[in-house]
Formats: structure tokens, C-alpha cells, sequence
């Protein structure tokens, strides 16, 4: 997909058509570290990546002034961005010069793979040059500094998410509304968390966790002078931990069910 933004642009459409997609992408690509949400499995194509999958967002900047590289050393140097040029009739990127109308432009590119080792997707945000895959253990890259980014100016408004908040048993209207229906499931929060707390098959028999834990129950035994155990588990076994985690989903078919919070608002 293609997407070509001016100085302004507002996003405008129905219901599940990509706009938040389209915001998301910007974020990961332009936006401040710390205001850029972790991915997730779900943010891969039907959600169960393989280890080739690749999350790839480039996004082409212009609007350097004046309209020359030199003039913009902490963008175009050894080191950091490529000189490129967007032809503003085709909008097509190409290496040189060729008309007065072209216009500076310096690519960054991000991206994600989600590593089935360590359960988290690593991202990556680099000066795009050539079509590689930069979280190869080959590759060579040049990762954006924080302050281009910040010079940027590119900011998000985070926008209230009605379904997430409102069909949730995180949001307090929700528990009202169910408290006052008399609907609250008291019981099935209790037996989920009776569940969670012994598991028919705990993380921590798993024989590749095994050694691991019995270690570490040794070195805390030595610690505290006397025999404990450790327990892994895979939520928090109290009843508020488990009603936190009670968010709305959406799945069509046999399709992986895809949490609201990854959704827009629609």
C-alpha cells in the first residue's frame, strides 16, 4: 500500500477502513519512542507469525529548505539518511536530480518481526536505502536519531477508544452497568482464578523450564533458609488481575479473534 500525505491531511471514512491502520503505521515510523504502543502477534498477518514475517513501513520525507543537502548536514552525511530526490509529478523516488521541481527527500524505514524465542516483536527504525531485511544478523544500518525525529514535528492526539473502554470489564462504566443488572459473573471470575492459580499444566513442569526453576528454587532456599517453591504463572491469580484482562474481541469465521484495543473506534 501506498499512501501520499501533504503538509495537512485528515483521515475520513467509515468504519473499518483502515484509518487507524494508517495512524498506527505513522506512529511506529515517526513517532516519539515512548508514545508508540509494543506490537503484538495480532498486528501480523492473521496473527500467528512465522519467523519470516515482516511488519515494513518506509515513509518518505520532503519539504527540506532550502532544497539542498548540504544545507542539511544532520540529515544527509556518512552515517545517516541517502540523497534522494522525489519527482513530484510521478511521485516516484529516484537517486538523482533530474528537474528543477524535484524534491529532497530522505527515507526511514521500520521494522518488525516477532521472535518466537523471546515472546516479543523487535522493532527496528533505520535510514532506508536499499530493500533489506535490517534484523538479519548481516545487516549493516543506520538507525534514526531521536532528535530527527523530534525535528519532525509530527505528533498524535490518542483518541478515545469506545469499544475498549466502554465493553470491558477494565472500564468502571461496564462494571456499574453489570453490578446494577445483578449481572457481575462473581462466580466465573472466582473459578477462572481458581484455574489460573493450579493449572492442569503449570509453565514451570515444562522440561525445558525444569533445571531452571529448580535452581532458582535452590538459590532462594539458601536465601531465606528454607525450602519455597517458585510458581510461574501466566496471568495475575487475583480476581481484579483477571477482570482487567476481560476485553472485547472481534473474529469473523475461524479467523484468530482480534482484541478491540488493536481497533479504531467504529
Amino acid at each position: 500500500m501506498v499512501i501520499y500525505l501533504s503538509r495537512f491531511t485528515m483521515l475520513v471514512g467509515p468504519n473499518n477502513c483502515g484509518k487507524t491502520t494508517i495512524t498506527e503505521a505513522l506512529a511506529l515510523v515517526l513517532g516519539r519512542d515512548r508514545l508508540v504502543r509494543s506490537l503484538t502477534e495480532h498486528d501480523f498477518t492473521g496473527s500467528e507469525p512465522a519467523e519470516a514475517s515482516r511488519i515494513n513501513i518506509v515513509a518518505s520525507i520532503t519539504g527540506f529548505e532550502p532544497n539542498d543537502p548540504a544545507n542539511h548536514p544532520d540529515w544527509f552525511r556518512w552515517g545517516r539518511g541517502t540523497i534522494k530526490w522525489l519527482d513530484v509529478d510521478t511521485a516516484a523516488i529516484k537517486p538523482e536530480k533530474d528537474r528543477d521541481s524535484d524534491l529532497l527527500t530522505c527515507q526511514i524505514a521500520v521494522t518488525a518481526r516477532f521472535d518466537h524465542e523471546s515472546l516479543e516483536t523487535l522493532t527496528v527504525r533505520y535510514f532506508y536505502d536499499v530493500d533489506i531485511d535490517p534484523l538479519a544478523d548481516e545487516a549493516v544500518i543506520e538507525p534514526v536519531p531521536s532528535e530527527l525525529i523530534r525535528k519532525i514535528g509530527f505528533f498524535l492526539v490518542p483518541a478515545s477508544r469506545t469499544w475498549d473502554r466502554t465493553i470491558s470489564f477494565g472500564s468502571e462504566l461496564f462494571r456499574r452497568v453489570v453490578s446494577y443488572v445483578e449481572g457481575r459473573p462473581a462466580a466465573a471470575v472466582l473459578a477462572e482464578r481458581a484455574r489460573l492459580r493450579m493449572p492442569q499444566n503449570p509453565l514451570e513442569t515444562d522440561a525445558h523450564l525444569s533445571d531452571l526453576v529448580g535452581n532458582i528454587n535452590a538459590d532462594i532456599a539458601a536465601l531465606l533458609g528454607r525450602e519455597t517453591k517458585l510458581k510461574l504463572r501466566i496471568t495475575t491469580t487475583d480476581s481484579e488481575g483477571i477482570l482487567e484482562s476481560v476485553v472485547p474481541h472481534f473474529a469473523e469465521g475461524e479467523d484468530v479473534p482480534l482484541p478491540s484495543r488493536r481497533q479504531g473506534s467504529g
